[in-house]
């Protein structure tokens, strides 16, 4: 029953901060109003010829050196167009409305990134597509496009795109195409890993619907190195399109040892399910730092640790309990703290020193959710609290001396604040509604917490 209410409690919070997210990336005013995109070229939307939408025949393909492996796929409609825009063609915009005029299919997406990969809709040649782009829901551009009857392969993005830097050594690399691409063009002679001039042994695994192909390097990249995704005009699309000419991105590892002093950490599903991301404290440079930590489950909660070295966040595998794990920012070092049959709580916290990590748990009982301390490496594990109502969600003071949480010690959630070692807890909220989550000013003299004291969650 405790593990059932914080994951229902975990899922609530996820939701609440996705909003967030949302409202954070769409809140800059467009003081031009809507444009038509249409006499701009370089803004203008990518849309291929139609194809069955079925182009795998009921697999997605993975080869290493010619081999293959069955990946089950979507049921999908019978001939579709794709429709993409490139990462930054429409900054303005966050979601995506697109409308076929013949038959009168509409599909929509959210856009990432001021783009789209690429998404499928219903058509025919010569039909009408009426492409609108939308901020919280209200038109900023929009544009005419006529599906044609061929259009070559192009790249839409990849994964790291081309020229990042910090890119973690356990990445795995993506390219996405405008339209599927055919299995027998999507070979290791056509798509490559290179260290200048050597290829890095790698598996590569087509989507189900061909539109994207990820390259699984055979073991960690080097740090400190540079590496180009290349890829030949052997490329093929359905049609028997080609790749116009051949294309190549670069990217950069981290540095051996590398700290990321600025950067956030986040968790997203936007490679499939939740993992824990890096980025740099503008939003740019999104870099993926686990991978299938959590098979099933989730990863969730990151701390990056204050020399920027180290992530702790928690991890719940499917079928298993929530567990509290490290690892270091170029990709290395997966550590579990924790690897103990009870719930440990998912919301880790770093001592402004970074020698020791607070977190919640059950481990003393399992209908009793308690706060613990240990060293960043995962030893010398001393509880903090012990009191028959939960205490959860701690966070260190800035100069290490206290710990604030939340507790139902008084029927319902409050903010409390204690010593480093446990001693003295004292409510610092007494309010009926719930007040959780709380997180420390940098000086130390305030605390920002959320509540639902007006009726819905609000941060105080």
């Amino acid at each position: 029953m405790r593990e059932a209410m914080w994951r229902g409690r975990f899922l609530a919070h996820a939701v609440a901060f996705l909003l967030l997210g949302i409202a954070f990336g769409t809140c800059i005013d467009d003081p031009t109003g809507p444009t038509d995109l249409s006499e701009q070229d370089s803004l203008a939307a990518v849309v291929t010829e139609p194809v069955s939408a079925n182009p795998l025949g009921g697999s997605a393909q993975s080869m290493e050196m010619g081999g293959s492996v069955d990946v089950p796929q979507a049921s999908v409609p019978q001939e579709v167009s794709y429709i993409s825009y490139p990462p930054g063609s429409v900054p303005e915009a966050d979601s995506i409305e697109i409308f076929n005029r013949a038959n009168r299919a509409m599909v929509g997406a959210p856009l990432a990134d001021g783009g789209v990969d690429p998404i499928p809709i219903p058509s025919s040649v010569g039909d009408t597509l009426e492409i609108t782009l939308l901020r919280d829901g209200d038109r900023v551009a929009s544009e005419m496009k006529i599906v044609p009857s061929e259009s070559p392969p192009r790249v839409v993005r990849t994964r790291p795109r081309r020229r990042q830097t910090r890119v973690p050594i356990n990445s795995n690399i993506e390219v996405i195409f405008t339209e599927p691409i055919t299995a027998t063009s999507a070979t290791p002679q056509n798509i490559r890993l290179l260290e200048g001039s050597r290829i890095i042994p790698a598996t590569l695994i087509r989507s189900w619907d061909g539109t994207r192909v990820e390259v699984v390097p055979e073991e960690f990249l080097r740090p400190s190195a540079t590496y180009a995704i290349s890829l030949t005009t052997g490329i093929s699309d359905l049609s028997g399109g080609e790749l116009q000419q051949p294309f190549s991105s670069e990217f950069t590892t981290v540095s051996e040892g590398a700290h990321l002093a600025g950067a956030m950490v986040f968790e997203s599903k936007r490679s499939g399910q939740s993992e824990i991301w890096i980025m740099d404290d503008d939003g740019s440079n999104p870099l993926q730092l686990t991978r299938r930590v959590a098979e099933g489950g989730a990863a969730t909660g990151p701390a990056l640790s204050p020399d920027g070295r180290k992530v702790v966040f928690s991890a719940w595998p499917s079928g298993e309990e929530w567990e509290i794990y490290l690892i270091n920012v170029d990709g290395t070092g997966l550590t579990n703290l924790t690897s103990h049959p009870a719930f440990d709580g998912w919301r880790p916290a770093w001592s402004p020193d970074g020698s020791k990590i607070s977190f919640f748990s059950t481990r003393d009982d399992p209908a009793n959710d308690e706060i613990y301390v240990m060293n960043s490496d995962g030893t010398g594990v001393i509880r903090l609290t012990e009191n028959p109502a939960d205490d959860a969600n701690s966070t260190w003071s800035p100069d290490g001396s206290k710990i604030a949480f939340e507790t139902n010690r008084g029927g319902d959630y409050d903010i409390y604040v204690m010593n480093a070692d446990g001693s003295n807890p004292r409510p610092l909220t007494t309010h009926p509604a719930d007040d959780e989550w709380p997180a420390w000013s940098p000086d130390g003299s305030k605390i920002a917490f959320d509540s639902w004291r007006d009726g819905d969650r609000e941060i105080y």
